[in-house]
């Protein structure tokens, strides 16, 4: 992965970093010396060995958060933790995702998507963004 000086010293928050696309982020991003700081939520610790495993050999570096994105609380606990060690975040990844729960199915067509759930995103997401200097 190819990271542009300009992060030098950075702080990163992954959202949904406890399996797939975002541990693969979590890898790459602690092999980089230009990172400070990476946050980084997982929902269940069942799912999330592999990052727990990271963060026992990168504790100075990689901070877990237990969060479920359709919990305020512990969003605003996420929050929380990240404002108290840092003053800012430079760059936000999310990769939370639901292939299969429950009723929830993969879409197949535009018609598909659940636009209050997008909504909901774009709301979790527009806090995380205050946390980020432009």
């Amino acid at each position: 992965m190819i990271i542009s000086s300009e992060l030098n010293n950075s702080n990163v928050l992954i959202v949904g970093a406890s399996q797939g696309i975002g541990l693969g982020f979590i890898k790459q991003l602690l092999q980089s010396e230009l990172i400070g700081s990476i946050y980084a939520t997982y929902r269940h610790h069942e799912s999330a060995s592999g990052l727990i495993k990271l963060h026992s050999k990168h504790p100075e570096k990689l901070s877990l958060i237990v969060m479920d994105i359709t919990d305020e609380e512990q969003i605003a606990e996420g929050i929380k933790q990240i404002s108290r060690e840092v003053d800012k975040l430079h760059l936000v990844i999310n990769c939370v995702g639901i292939l299969h729960e429950g009723e929830l199915q993969p879409e197949k067509g535009l018609r598909q998507l659940n636009t209050d759930r997008n909504l909901l995103l774009y709301r979790i997401f527009w806090v995380y963004l205050q946390l980020i200097e432009t």
